[in-house]
C-alpha cells in the first residue's frame, strides 16, 4: 500500500511538473504575441500622433496666414481655352509662409494634369501634381523662398521632371 502510494506520488509530481512547464511555455508564447501586438499599437499611435501634430501645425499656419494683416493677398485670374482659372496666393514674408488657394480650376482630360512647381535662380523644384478634381478653396502650402516664382502648368500625366516656364498657365511671385 505504501509502495503504491509512493509510485502514485511520483507520477503526480511528474505530471504536475509537466503541467507547470507546459503552462509556463504557453504563457510565455502568449506574452510574446501580446508584446508584438503592443509594439504595433504603440507604433500606430506614434504615427497617428505625428500625423495629428502635422495637421494641427498646418491649420495653425493657415490660420496665422489668413488672419495676419502682414499677409499679402494676390488674386490671379487667367483663362484656358475660354475657361476661367482663379487662384489666390497668400504670402507672408515675415512668417515665411505662402499658400495657394484654388477657387476655380477647370477639369482636364484624363491624360493631362496640373503640376505646381517653383523656380528660383534658374533652379526648379516640383511641388507636386494636383488631384484630378480639386475641391473649392483648397489651400496648398508653397515653400517660401525669396525671389522665387511658382508656376502652375498643364503637363502630360504623370507630370514632367523638367517643366518649362513658357508652358505655365499661371505665374505666382512668392517672395
Amino acid at each position: 500500500r505504501i509502495d503504491r502510494f509512493t509510485r502514485f506520488s511520483w507520477i503526480a509530481v511528474a505530471a504536475s511538473i509537466l503541467v507547470f512547464f507546459g503552462t509556463s511555455f504557453f504563457m510565455f508564447q502568449e506574452n510574446q504575441k501580446l508584446e508584438a501586438q503592443q509594439q504595433l499599437v504603440d507604433t500606430q499611435i506614434r504615427k497617428l500622433t505625428q500625423s495629428f501634430d502635422n495637421q494641427l501645425e498646418e491649420l495653425r499656419n493657415q490660420f496665422i496666414l489668413l488672419n495676419s494683416p502682414k499677409t499679402k493677398k494676390i488674386i490671379l485670374d487667367s483663362h484656358l481655352e475660354e475657361k476661367e482659372i482663379k487662384l489666390i496666393a497668400y504670402i507672408n514674408s515675415k512668417k515665411r509662409l505662402s499658400y495657394l488657394q484654388f477657387d476655380i480650376l477647370p477639369e482636364l482630360p484624363k491624360n493631362k494634369c496640373y503640376q505646381l512647381w517653383i523656380e528660383r535662380n534658374g533652379s526648379k523644384q516640383s511641388i507636386g501634381i494636383l488631384p484630378a478634381t480639386v475641391s473649392e478653396n483648397l489651400l496648398i502650402r508653397l515653400p517660401y523662398k525669396k525671389n522665387a516664382v511658382a508656376y502652375l502648368s498643364i503637363e502630360d500625366r504623370p507630370g514632367n521632371l523638367n517643366p518649362k516656364a513658357k508652358k505655365a498657365i499661371v505665374n505666382i511671385p512668392i517672395g
